[in-house]
């Protein structure tokens, strides 16, 4: 049975070697950024926040999430805190009827192909039953709400929650905390999203995603992993690099957009590179 997620979806796209090493090792140590991990906590947080909701033990379940020897800790703690602060009070302020909190899911797609994931959280309102995505972000309001359109993430799981939960679910509620700085006070913003979500929408999106389940079978069937070297400049440094360009690995393609590269100067426009460290084509 292969067991798919928006991770392994977003992977198989972007390269499909990646895709089937993250099979395949499962774990791989990647730098995690402050904003992952300041998520990460916030949502530690706010899951037992749901459980159980009172403030000091939600918030410290929250904090102990943080690595002890990840950089700018004091600052990443400062900033999680008071995520979780501004969280809790606004869910305080503005309470919300929750069915079910961080939930694990696997729903038949295709056979032999289930998808999987977890939703944040399953919330009702009005008698009508949404995904709840919690969200932490460092941009304005108006720049995170206005793409915000329909997407995989969000189709597998109103996917994956109605056969789950066994609800017609509406849509997608998110809640996001906008992060405070040294020049704005954070502040929280909920929004619904149901016209995105209409049936038409959910069809084209099923479709799409069906149509990548059976490209990711017929991929493992005929064991065509290709590297690819898109991702590695446009969505970060990846885990698998050291793996993928050493000894023979190498010679399948030359990256020239890693992250750590381009910090190192290890392309310039002497060597053929424009101002950013990427290599011209020539």
């Amino acid at each position: 049975m292969l067991k798919i997620r928006n991770s392994s979806l977003s992977d198989f796209l972007r390269c499909r070697k990646k895709y089937i090493l993250g099979l395949e090792w499962e774990t791989i140590e990647e730098e995690k950024s402050p904003a992952l991990i300041i998520g990460t906590a916030y949502h530690k947080c706010m899951e037992k926040w749901d459980l159980f909701p009172n403030k000091d033990i939600a918030i410290a379940e929250g904090l102990m999430t943080v690595p002890e020897d990840v950089e700018t800790r004091e600052e990443i703690l400062e900033t999680s805190y008071a995520c979780m602060e501004l969280g809790i009070q606004y869910n305080i302020d503005n309470p919300q009827e929750t069915a079910s909190t961080e939930t694990e899911f696997e729903a038949p797609l295709i056979p032999g192909v289930v998808v999987a994931g977890r939703i944040d959280a399953l919330i009702e309102n009005e008698g009508k039953f949404w995904i709840k995505e919690r969200k932490t972000s460092g941009t304005t309001e108006e720049k995170f709400f206005k793409p915000y359109l329909m997407d995989k993430q969000s189709f597998v799981y109103i996917f994956g929650g109605e056969q789950v939960f066994g609800h017609e679910i509406m849509g997608v509620c998110v809640e996001v905390v906008f992060k405070p700085t040294s020049k704005k006070k954070g502040e929280v913003q909920r929004q619904y999203f149901s016209e995105e979500y209409s049936k038409e929408k959910r069809k084209k999106w099923l479709d799409e995603v069906m149509e990548m389940a059976m490209d990711m079978v017929k991929a493992h069937e005929e064991d065509n992993m290709y590297r690819s070297f898109i991702c590695e400049g446009k969505y970060g440094y990846c885990g698998f690099w050291d793996y993928c360009t050493s000894g023979e690995n190498i010679n399948v393609f030359e990256s020239t957009h890693v992250r750590k590269e381009r910090k190192a100067g290890i392309f310039n426009k002497k060597k053929g590179g424009d101002k950013n460290g990427r290599r011209k084509n020539t």
